[in-house]
């Protein structure tokens, strides 16, 4: 049984130094300035009227475009519900009360269903949002609205109920499962003593804390799971869910977990390099102060909080100097259709982890300037800094293991807080950014492992490996610290080889050929011609490539999109997979087996994509055996929706549009994915474009691997 240390409301949060709730005017020059900010976004959105409801556009051409509809629409609207309700909280202005009530209003008779893609990503976002407005209005509410957002909250955890008891044991503590859980965990905090089965969801969030985002929610050495930019949320939903269930039933996770608290403030001391001055600017360009992705101001709040738990005077002040703090935290991303923009309320959790009787410890810790990180899910980082004061030289490379990453960084160099070189994504990293330049011979490696780290007394050395190349960066210590740079190129992994009067190219399974997409490939219709031949593999793990563009490889390796494949995936047959841009997979499987150490010839179609109305195939011919799959049901997702919801009543049209080179012998910038054989002959012909004709008689073509 959970047990209520608290009946009345608020009783989720309360500042630090007020336990009884009281919210009285801060008398500390800390908290002035917080609320300072708050009323200043309170003024700042005052004038903006709630939607009347979320835009729809179900057949949209772009890239998940009704889910970010719905997305940004609920972050936008959630953001200003609890900044409001939090500031009438504070200072018990009408204005705020007014405008947390127009906006919960609306929030509330907007559509929540699977129609418009309500998925648990956004729905979490009305749970935390509508329980923190409930709980700090309470009697402010008439009770009419306070139940027609009761009745609200409650059918959007019935939905997404099934998820959370789903995952109830899974020991992923990442970013979608702290925020999914963390969220729904707190607004069934609130409906405890209200909702009769408010205490099994309580019970079942704890559950998840315990197996998952606690012991596992960051890596032993502090990394976040999912990549750098999300370092800030894994930490504060993790704190949001902790904080409540501490205050309002006494169970302290942290008691339990004391590592999870201190770990992840290493990991951002070695990644934060502020300037002398922070400057009160709306939005900072990339890899601005600090890591990539996340500016200052978006990890303020939750480093105020570390900082104070750890007694750690200087990173306390850090996010104290913040000139945002407080403030509603603005990514500076829209999306088409509506005006809503992707932000998140800080003024809540800012002005109650402040604790104006804050003291310091005192015990020196001492740390080496450099280190690498290898906890990341998808990932790594290694750095090496010449200090940890502000005017510090600090290089920062991640290495980037292949999957959908998150936010991982280039190249990174700062100095005195300052970028002075950062790396730009190359084509095959979108739409992800993630990256490990320098390169050469035509080819951004995005795919890079960190070797090792050197700490000899008069420098500091990282070695990483790529593909194609071999990298160092020294950073030589002293009064002037010097950062030098050197790149070899490794041997390539292709040969063209005679045999018999015939030529062909051979891979060895590592390096793969590629060549423009754009002159050649046309992702709406189209057919590839190929003769191959298997170099005595068999029973390798993974998918052995031989076709590929776009992001991943569909069906095997993750929620990539926008890719085609065509690969040995289950025993010893070719598959031909296609992955929309909206995650859908649909593939069709040879009946023919493969051999080793035989030619065979293969052919792949495709057609009826990216136009309304069409009839989408794909198609698999390998040595004269045809296999077809033309289901528009498959496609348009009748029966298997890309979201998990229900089924659409008509099919969606079927929108793939690769943004990769064209791979052959290996996926584009996914390791583990090469395959050792010989390309006899690659003919691609597509309407509208130039064919690409290979014989390998005498070379390899235009093929844009090689050193230029």
């Amino acid at each position: 049984m959970v047990q209520v240390l608290r009946e009345d409301h608020p009783r989720l949060y309360h500042p630090v130094d007020d336990p009884d709730y009281r919210f009285d005017p801060p008398e500390d020059a800390a908290r002035k300035q917080i609320l300072k900010n708050i009323l200043a976004d309170c003024e700042n959105f005052y004038f903006q009227q709630p939607w009347k409801r979320i835009p729809e556009r179900p057949h949209s051409p772009h890239p998940y475009h009704q889910l970010y509809l719905t997305f940004y629409t609920g972050m936008h609207a959630t953001a200003l519900i609890e900044h409001y309700a939090f500031a009438w909280r504070l200072t018990g202005d009408p204005r705020w009360l007014k405008r947390a009530r127009d906006w919960l209003r609306a929030a509330v008779e907007w559509e929540h269903s699977d129609r418009v893609e309500e998925h648990f990503y956004t729905a979490n976002r009305y749970m935390q949002a509508f329980a923190l407005a409930l709980d700090l209005l309470d009697k402010a509410l008439p009770d009419v609205e306070k139940k027609q957002a009761t009745a609200c909250l409650v059918q959007m955890m019935n939905r997404w109920w099934p998820d959370v008891e789903r995952g109830r044991y899974s020991s992923d503590g990442r970013h979608h499962a702290v925020v999914d859980n963390g969220h729904f965990g707190v607004a069934a905090l609130y409906l405890l003593g209200k909702y009769s089965d408010a205490e099994a969801w309580v019970s079942a969030v704890i559950d998840r804390f315990r197996s998952g985002v606690m012991p596992y929610g960051c890596g032993r050495d502090g990394a976040p799971g999912d990549g750098p930019a999300f370092w800030p949320w894994e930490n504060l939903w993790m704190l949001h869910f902790a904080d409540a269930l501490r205050n309002v039933t006494g169970e302290d996770l942290y008691k339990d977990f004391p590592k999870r608290l201190k770990r992840p403030l290493t990991w951002f001391r070695y990644h934060l390099a502020p300037p002398q001055v922070i400057e009160d600017r709306l939005y900072y360009p990339e890899n601005s102060n600090v890591i990539s992705g996340s500016q200052l101001d978006a990890c303020s709040v939750t480093l105020l909080r570390l900082a104070q738990e750890a007694r750690d005077a200087e990173m306390r002040d850090i996010a104290l100097g913040d000139p945002r703090l407080g403030r509603l935290y603005r990514f500076g991303m829209g999306v088409k259709g509506t005006t809503a923009e992707c932000m998140i309320a800080y003024a809540p959790y800012a002005y109650c982890y402040c604790d104006p009787e804050f003291q310091a410890s005192y015990r020196k810790v001492v740390l080496p300037f450099s280190r690498i990180f290898t906890r990341m899910h998808y990932g790594e980082t290694g750095l090496l800094r010449s200090g940890w004061d502000r005017a510090a030289v600090v290089c920062c490379m991640s290495g980037y293991k292949g999957g959908s990453a998150h936010g991982f960084m280039n190249l990174h160099v700062q100095w005195a807080g300052y970028p002075i070189l950062k790396t730009i994504s190359a084509e095959e990293a979108q739409p992800v950014a993630c990256g490990s330049l320098p390169f050469v011979g035509g080819q951004n490696e995005i795919v890079a492992f960190l070797r090792r780290l050197d700490t000899a007394a008069p420098f500091e050395k990282l070695r990483v490996r790529s593909i194609r190349t071999d990298h160092e960066y020294w950073l030589l210590k002293g009064t002037f610290p010097i950062l030098v740079m050197a790149l070899r190129r490794r041997r390539r992994g292709v040969r063209v080889m005679r045999n018999g009067g015939e030529g062909f190219a051979r891979l060895n399974g590592r390096d793969y050929l590629q060549y423009e997409r754009v002159p050649y490939f046309n992702p709406r219709v189209g057919e590839l011609r190929m003769r191959f031949r298997l170099n005595g593999e068999g029973g390798k793990e993974g998918p052995q490539v031989l076709f590929n563009t776009g992001i991943g490889v569909g069906k095997a390796m993750g929620s990539q999109v926008n890719n085609y494949s065509l690969a040995i995936m289950d025993g010893s047959a070719l598959t031909f997979v296609v992955q929309s841009q909206r995650n859908t997979s649909v593939e069709v499987v040879s009946s023919v087996k493969i051999e080793p150490d035989k030619w065979h010839d293969a052919v792949i179609r495709w057609g009826g994509f990216n136009q309304p109305g069409e009839n989408p195939f794909i198609e698999i011919e390998v040595d004269g055996c045809n296999n077809r799959c033309d289901d528009r049901a498959i496609f348009g997702e009748l029966g298997l929706d890309s979201q998990k919801l229900k089924s659409r009543a008509e099919p969606r049209t079927f929108y793939i549009k690769s943004n990769t080179v064209l791979a052959f012998g290996g996926a584009v910038q996914m390791p583990e994915t090469g395959v050792k054989c010989d390309l006899g002959r690659v003919d691609l012909k597509c309407p509208g474009r130039r064919q690409l004709l290979l014989d390998f008689e005498t070379d390899l073509g235009p093929e844009t691997g090689r050193t230029r």
